[in-house]
């Protein structure tokens, strides 16, 4: 299991702060809770797999060298002892016992090395390779372990992700309806002081400015909901994530305390015969430190990073930020205008295409194939059945997830990974199998 921090002592709030408010935008720097950043914790799993793959084929590759080596010196001995057995040297006299002991030397080193290559592949090599699979099972699209925690972090923050979107969708309709019902105040304020203006007029630009201030009211409502719901649900979102979080870690620990096991015997078999030469291997290998990493790892990508709860912000006043870290709050941090403006522009298309659209066309986009069952969860998603065809007609987001259409004309969202490219006869085979069973 994870061996996490005791205290708190490893992290400096203050310096959180400083941090953030020298990049004066808190999105310039990846952050675990935002969405889609876990992904960062997914990624160092599969490279987990990748490096025994790399620490295994090294092992070998020395396995092998100290074999060959092994091997040229055993054929080297062997030529020369039957060189000198029938030579011309005198069999009685001294000389000849001396040209034998060059080739012991030769015959012996040829056993150690020889041995180091036994010792190689069977304590180590294979202990790795041992090690990998019983750690990382493969499945048609990767490591299992991969998935399971992609598919966890996913669950765990979806619905964080619609409540931030209705968020800043509320307030930006909030801000919307403040900025109209003030310009509409403002007409109203020129029309009363303009003799040429009728009674009329003002008093249909007065209902206006009535509907106006009804809307901002609504919105500011919605708005203020909105963020409540946000913070109701940052109990769960934070337990889930670090559960999900902590699995990772757990086998990251793991990994490292045996690479570290596997180092510690690679320099044993090789110090035996070179024990100068491998004194500053054993003291690096002995450095390492697999509670210190994580530690670090945790504080500056993982779950120790601040999560930042967007706090309500009263049309006109100075935006701020509240940076929240293990429940703790800290003091507001002041943030720019500009970035919230420009963060406001970066939504646009996403609010734009919040609105009507027509049913998709289910004979366009990329076939696909199911190669897993998933059952929908909500009402924007699909439920899938293995060899189901459809197609894709948005392409994986940055939270794993993609949209396609059935056969049927049913459309939603589903996880990437549990479908494949297929060919167009590929599809048309399914669709007309499915026609015939119908």
């Amino acid at each position: 299991m994870f061996r996490g921090p005791n205290s708190v002592e490893y992290r400096n709030l203050p310096d959180f702060t400083k941090k953030i408010q020298e990049a004066n935008n808190l999105e310039s720097v990846p952050n675990f809770w935002q969405v889609g950043e876990f992904k960062r914790a997914v990624q160092r799993l599969d490279a987990g797999a990748t490096l025994l793959d790399d620490f295994s084929r090294l092992v070998l590759e020395r396995a092998h060298i100290e074999k060959k080596y092994a091997q040229m010196l055993a054929s080297w001995s062997k030529k020369w002892n039957d060189k000198i057995t029938k030579g011309h040297e005198d069999s009685d006299g001294t000389l000849k016992p001396a040209w034998h002991s060059l080739l012991t030397e030769a015959d012996q080193l040829s056993e150690v090395h020889a041995n180091n290559d036994t010792q190689l592949r069977e304590s180590v090599q294979k202990e790795v390779t041992k090690w990998r699979k019983s750690t990382y099972t493969r499945q048609l699209r990767g490591w299992r372990v991969t998935k399971d925690a992609h598919d966890q972090f996913v669950k765990a923050q979806k619905p964080w992700a619609k409540r931030m979107k209705t968020a800043k969708k509320s307030k930006k309709s909030y801000y919307a309806a403040c900025q109209n019902r003030d310009s509409l105040k403002s007409k109203l304020d020129t029309a009363k002081s303009d003799p040429n203006l009728s009674e009329e007029d003002k008093t249909k630009l007065e209902t206006k400015v009535s509907k106006a201030l009804a809307i901002a009211h609504e919105t500011r409502k919605s708005y203020e909901e909105s963020i409540n719901s946000l913070n109701q649900d940052r109990p769960r979102y934070e337990t889930e994530m670090k559960k999900t979080f902590d699995f990772c870690e757990d086998i990251e620990q793991r990994r490292q305390d045996f690479f570290k096991e596997m180092m510690t015997k690679y320099h044993a078999i090789l110090s035996r015969h070179t024990p100068e030469q491998c004194k500053d291997m054993i003291k690096v290998i002995e450095h390492i430190n697999p509670d210190a990493d994580l530690v670090r790892y945790r504080r500056e990508k993982g779950i120790e990073m601040p999560l930042c709860v967007p706090p309500f912000q009263e049309y006109g006043s100075k935006p701020v930020i509240e940076l929240v870290v293990d429940g703790s709050l800290s003091n507001h941090l002041t943030v720019s205008t500009t970035d919230l403006a420009s963060e406001d522009e970066d939504d646009d298309e996403e609010w734009e295409t919040d609105g009507w659209s027509p049913p998709p066309d289910p004979s366009v986009g990329r076939p696909v194939r199911a190669i897993y069952d998933y059952v929908a969860e909500d009402e924007e998603e699909i439920s899938l059945r293995v060899g189901d065809a459809l197609r894709l007609i948005e392409e994986e987001d940055e939270q794993g997830w993609c949209k396609g259409v059935t056969l049927d004309g049913s459309a939603g969202l589903f996880p990437a990974c549990y479908v494949e490219d297929i060919t167009e006869d590929a599809f048309d085979a399914i669709k007309a199998g499915r026609s015939a069973e119908c």
